[in-house]
């Protein structure tokens, strides 16, 4: 299903047929709703309207904004504005690592400037993320970028303005997303994208462009499991097997952000997470 508006949900089939259409009664019964992303049987009431009757099973589910079958999160961040916000790559970093998904990071509008992609390198140094930089308008990375986009679903994630409706124009000049700017009042990226949506860039390569992930949900993480969401950690010994990163002698993880194999930064935000994660399990 590539995308939901209005209580439509939009499918294409296997020879291409798209069709408009409604989920199948049982299915509310069953409160089991269609996402962007969903695998769906459906039956056909004409040449462009249907009925689904099924949601066969997911590999993942996303929420705010919820999309399945991701195979691949690209977090965007832009070279000056919006200013990045390490604490959502961070953050979105470990919620795909949660849901086993693979992720890439690409530094938009490096035309503007391109110092920020060596200092994101140094800061991930330890991970296993690649970190790309890219341009819509020098075409700089595009290319670099295709190969790892081929053959997968993936979701562009980040802040408004940092580009991602411009770099599906980019990939693909036949879709036409409407494109934002950023506001000269608060140095932030006007909305554009209104609904998820997933879109086909070239064959069997397809991403999901979303309405922004400005509210991410944690409740699906445990406390216990956000030590292993931070790969690099499993690089360092600690003398606990159960060591939680944060004040226990002997860990291996403390020792590496004070010799600088693991930046400060990127630790302050995962003891912040524990902080929220912490809050949320309270309220319940």
């Amino acid at each position: 299903m590539y995308k939901a508006l209005s209580g439509f949900y939009y499918v294409k089939a296997e020879n291409n047929s798209c069709f408009q259409c409604k989920a199948r009664g049982k299915l509310k019964k069953e409160k089991i709703k269609p996402f962007v992303g969903d695998k769906v049987e459906i039956s056909t009431i004409s040449t462009t309207e249907g009925v689904i009757e099924e949601v066969l099973p997911r590999k993942n589910l996303f929420h705010r904004p919820t999309v399945s079958n991701i195979d691949q999160l690209v977090i965007m961040i832009a070279s000056e504005q919006p200013k990045p916000d390490f604490l959502l790559v961070d953050t979105l970093l470990a919620l795909a690592e949660s849901h086993q998904v693979e992720s890439l990071i690409c530094v938009t509008k490096v035309d503007l400037n391109n110092d920020i992609v060596d200092f994101v390198k140094s800061r991930f140094s330890n991970s296993k993320y690649p970190v790309l930089g890219i341009s819509n308008k020098s075409l700089v990375g595009i290319e670099n970028l295709r190969k790892y986009l081929s053959g997968k679903i993936s979701c562009l994630s980040g802040q408004s303005g940092v580009g991602k409706s411009s770099l599906i124009n980019t990939i693909n000049k036949d879709v036409n997303f409407k494109v934002g700017d950023i506001s000269r009042k608060i140095k932030r990226g006007k909305h554009t994208t209104t609904h998820s949506s997933l879109v086909e860039i070239f064959d069997n390569s397809f991403i999901v462009d979303t309405p922004g992930f400005s509210n991410i949900s944690l409740e699906q993480i445990d406390i216990q499991d956000l030590p292993r969401l931070f790969n690099e950690f499993e690089l360092y010994s600690c003398k606990f097997s159960t060591c939680s990163h944060t004040e226990e002698n002997n860990c291996g993880v403390i020792e590496a952000v004070k010799t600088g194999d693991i930046h400060l930064q990127r630790y302050n935000n995962y003891l912040m997470l524990r902080k929220k994660i912490k809050q949320i399990k309270e309220r319940y």
